[in-house]
């Protein structure tokens, strides 16, 4: 009986040990670091507005540590899809996070009120480290009225994730 709950304990233990480990914190403001986080993914999407599928065009723009992926859709239906493998990729990765950081994006106090329109389009930045979100952060804009959570200059930080890429990667139809 006593093995049987040393046993027991050895195997909580682990899955503790484990559960403290995938629960990693990052403190301060920092955005993470490819040398301190391991496999990082930093999206950026745009959402068009409710328009006939022949005219709506969304698009997601995807870096990681192994390739940068430019993939547009409409309604789900992908349109075009690019992978690319960049001799400097995770040097790339770095500098979108220190973009990210220099560009001031940072969620806010989400704004819930209603605008009062619909066909709008959207965006959002999202960056996971091994698979567990570490940011997330999205805008609906309409009638001129920004609903969301997502603030810094998005725009820019956008021109950085695009620099350096062919700019007929990002043309479609």
């Amino acid at each position: 009986m006593g093995k049987g709950v040393i046993l027991i304990f050895v195997v909580l233990f682990s899955c503790q040990q484990k559960n403290i480990e995938s629960k990693k914190m990052y403190p301060g403001m920092e955005g993470p670091t490819t040398k301190h986080l391991g496999d990082i993914t930093i999206s950026y999407g745009y959402q068009d507005a409710s328009v006939p599928p022949e005219y709506h065009r969304s698009y997601t723009i995807i870096l990681t540590n192994e390739n940068y992926r430019f993939q547009v859709d409409s309604y789900g239906e992908i349109i075009k899809d690019t992978l690319i493998i960049l001799t400097n990729q995770k040097e790339r990765v770095q500098q979108a996070l220190e973009a990210f950081k220099k560009h001031k994006i940072k969620n806010i106090k989400n704004k819930s009120e209603d605008l009062g329109c619909s066909g709008g389009n959207g965006e959002f930045i999202e960056i996971t480290k091994d698979g567990q979100d570490f940011f997330h952060g999205s805008n609906y804009y309409c009638a001129g009225k920004t609903l969301g959570n997502l603030s810094g200059d998005i725009s820019s930080f956008v021109n950085e994730l695009k620099k350096g890429i062919d700019t007929e990667v990002f043309e479609w139809d």
